[in-house]
């Protein structure tokens, strides 16, 4: 997959501070006393969800250097001022652990509804030097529009075009029991102990509209499509004879499928190493030759049916870094990869694919057109 046209992530814009009378988002202000997470409607999406649950964009600015980062992390009503978030181990999850260790709580933003490429920047694998509200500018085609929070003033500013904004903090030394929920990878996850949120304030347009995932279904996984935008763009860095990758469209959401213009031999294991290293999403990659259309799984097992001998083209992987969501793995973190090279060998003979001539394909396709 090609990053489309819009896909902005790659020329971030500056945030555009606003006054908070400019700001759509403070139509209405609920703190202190006034919060009541009860008038939201929070749904409830599947049958054993723990619980009604938002899937919005988080935002925390990082303390040691005042960037700002955006995750997806679904969050669980607990009363009215209180959630119980789930985080990976990722960008927020480590700017809370620093913030924990230093005996303080992380002031966040619940962004629960806003313009959708606003919600595809918290998707995007930006790199920790870069300020993802930035990166969502680059996605927006316009600079962010901030304000300084109710609760914590500039210390977090706050989208101010969003529909809903939840301001609290991730307290330290505190835990709670939240889940099970349903999963991108189709199964109801555990109930597990995680974080918890201090709700200070709710910040709202008159109408203002809930975006939430339908999580545990194919929109959980298109959701992730800044995530293979990114896969593609940095694989091709580091192997440019890659032509394609799918990973939504893959058969599984830990699945990867690179299509490769092969030149030499070695470069399918390269790539799908390389693949590996960008996401922990990433378990099986299956590696293909250019004639293979990626998007059709029929056509990519058909390649590793005819162009793979278990004993010379699988690779396992051990012991590395899984995805926690992965109903399959049996520790906490640790899991297995597996490496397919379903591509032809060069310089070696391979039988021919039986096909009808080019010149008659030719003549009935234009046939065709003509009438």
């Amino acid at each position: 997959m090609k990053p489309p046209p819009w896909y902005g992530a790659a020329r971030p814009l500056p945030v555009q501070e606003i006054s908070p009378e400019e700001a759509p988002l403070m139509d209405l202000v609920w703190q202190g006393g006034a919060v009541d997470l009860t008038k939201l409607p929070i749904p409830r999406m599947n049958d054993m969800d723990g619980g009604p649950y938002l899937t919005p964009a988080i935002a925390a600015r990082d303390p040691e250097n005042g960037r700002y980062n955006l995750s997806w992390n679904r969050a669980m009503f607990i009363d009215k001022n209180h959630m119980g978030l789930w985080m990976s181990p990722r960008h927020l999850w480590g700017i809370f652990s620093r913030a924990e260790a230093a005996g303080k709580n992380l002031p966040i933003a619940i962004v629960a509804g806003h313009h959708p490429a606003f919600f595809l920047s918290g998707a995007a694998l930006t790199k920790l030097d870069k300020d993802e509200y930035e990166t969502a500018g680059g996605i927006l085609g316009e600079s962010l529009r901030v304000i300084p929070s109710v609760s914590y003033g500039k210390e977090l500013m706050i989208p101010a075009d969003a529909e809903i904004v939840i301001e609290g903090e991730i307290v330290a030394d505190r835990r709670t029991i939240e889940g099970p929920f349903g999963e991108f990878t189709q199964y109801t996850g555990p109930q597990r102990l995680s974080w918890l949120v201090e709700v200070k304030a709710v910040c709202a347009r008159k109408d203002g509209i809930i975006l939430n995932i339908f999580g545990g279904h194919q929109e959980n996984l298109y959701a992730h499509l800044p995530i293979q935008a990114d896969i593609f763009a940095s694989l091709k860095a580091i192997v440019p004879s890659v032509k394609d990758v799918s990973w939504i469209e893959s058969g599984g959401p830990m699945n990867l499928i690179i299509q490769l213009d092969k030149k030499v031999e070695g470069e399918p294991l390269r790539a799908a190493m390389a693949a590996m290293s960008l996401s922990n999403f990433i378990k099986h990659v299956t590696v293909v030759d250019k004639d293979i259309d990626i998007g059709n799984l029929k056509q990519v097992m058909w390649a590793v049916s005819t162009r793979v001998q278990a004993d010379r083209d699988v690779n396992i992987v051990k012991n590395i870094q899984g995805q926690v969501l992965d109903p399959s793995i049996n520790e906490e973190i640790s899991g297995s990869g597996m490496i397919i090279d379903a591509t032809k060998p060069v310089g070696a003979p391979l039988a021919v694919k039986a096909q009808p001539p080019e010149e008659m394909v030719r003549k009935i396709n234009i046939a065709d057109y003509t009438g």
